[in-house]
């Protein structure tokens, strides 16, 4: 964030933000498990995510 913070800076005159959205209730715990395990590997093979994927999942399941 501290390296984003010029960006951060001149957004909101850059990206306007819909602040009137209605948004669902949601839960703020992470998943320990993918949902889809098969769909993961496919999309990680297809966009070559492999290490970072692992990692994420491993961070996940700590």
């Amino acid at each position: 964030l501290d390296e984003a913070r010029p960006y951060l800076a001149v957004a909101p005159t850059v990206v306007r933000v819909a602040a009137d959205v209605p948004l669902p209730d949601a839960g703020t715990a992470l998943p320990r498990t993918p949902r889809d395990p098969v769909a993961l590997e496919e999309l990680a093979g297809r966009w070559g995510l492999g290490g970072s994927l692992q990692r994420l999942l491993t961070t996940l399941a700590a």
